[in-house]
């Protein structure tokens, strides 16, 4: 007897064409990742020039790091989109689902937040306008919405839809790394990984200062605590890819004890004195104490803002893992 014939697979449209086009949006982003390192170190020796202060070359160190990865990144992932790579999709998604979940709790925060600091800043210098102030006000929003909220939008709803999802799989039928695990799975792990990388960086470029349950750790100790930090994240990581449901539980509490960790920290301290021991130059800290009354309370009820969603994905993503056997 004949086997029964395969039904053929669903047609789909071929987003082979929005898949090069996004691609490419993304190398120039990428790009213009780049130019920004090139305006930051512009911006940081005019201010060496002006100040007549030292260029910290550990903190540029870690921007400079910071960025260049963020670039290599979006260029790499551009590229495997115009060439509809599967991973190249997994990926963009990995990055613009996390981006526009900050832009849609970072807006109104800033919404609240800036308007004290603009107010804050307007004894340093000549007074504003108060027309030209809230233009300021405006045009800072809007370019944090386009930011956060438009462009991370727009790669969700576009690399989200079925078609471009079929396209990648039929263009590039090899399984890949990034099909191992859920996307919701992977994509925390594979920022508990990046966390694993930078931790170091952080503990070098700031002078080991870590907020700690209302202190400052700072020098060794502080960077020995990030260096341990930075094991514990590669290690969750690990887990995580892995789908070991000890990884779910350790991952809730370490964010339920940072969050409270750094609420307490923030509620406590004085930020300059925090600021002093990153090694801020004197002048830019006495600038940034204008702003530290509206900054101090950013930090305090961010950190235990922070904590709803991030928990809410956690509850939320453990549909991912299985059970654990008896």
């Amino acid at each position: 007897m004949d086997a029964p014939p395969v039904a053929p697979p669903p047609p789909f449209k071929d987003r082979r064409p929005g898949l090069i086009v996004f691609g490419i949006l993304q190398i120039l982003f990428g790009c213009l990742v780049l130019l920004m390192i090139a305006g930051l170190l512009a911006g940081q020796a005019m201010v060496a020039r002006s100040t007549g202060n030292p260029i910290d070359l550990r903190q540029m160190v870690y921007l400079v790091v910071f960025y260049l990865a963020l670039a290599v990144l979006f260029i790499s992932v551009g590229i495997g989109s115009t060439l509809c790579r599967r991973w190249a999709r997994a990926l963009t998604l990995i990055v613009a689902w996390p981006w526009l979940a900050t832009g849609f709790i970072t807006l109104p925060i800033m919404a609240i937040v800036m308007p004290r600091v603009l107010a804050a800043t307007q004894g340093q210098g000549p007074a504003i306008p108060p027309g030209i102030l809230k233009m300021i006000l405006v045009m800072q929003l809007l370019m944090i919405g386009v930011c956060f909220i438009v462009i991370p939008g727009v790669l969700v709803l576009f690399y989200s839809r079925r078609d471009v999802k079929a396209t990648s799989e039929s263009r590039d039928p090899v399984s890949r790394w990034t099909d191992t695990a859920p996307l919701p799975v992977l994509g925390v792990a594979l920022i508990l990984w990046a966390g694993a990388l930078f931790f170091p960086f952080i503990g070098i470029a700031y002078r080991g200062a870590m907020p700690l349950f209302g202190t400052i750790l700072s020098g060794l100790t502080g960077t020995l605590v990030a260096l341990a930090a930075a094991a514990l994240w590669f290690w969750m990581g690990l887990l995580w890819y892995r789908r070991k449901v000890i990884g779910w539980w350790v991952l809730l509490i370490t964010i339920v004890v940072f969050g409270i960790s750094n609420a307490i920290t923030f509620a406590r301290i004085d930020l300059a004195d925090l600021f002093r021991q990153m090694g801020y130059p004197a002048g830019q800290i006495e600038v940034m104490r204008q702003t530290a009354g509206a900054m101090h309370g950013l930090m305090t009820w961010g950190s235990a803002i922070w904590l709803v969603p991030v928990v809410a994905y956690l509850l939320w993503v453990k549909r991912f893992f299985p059970p654990v056997s008896k």
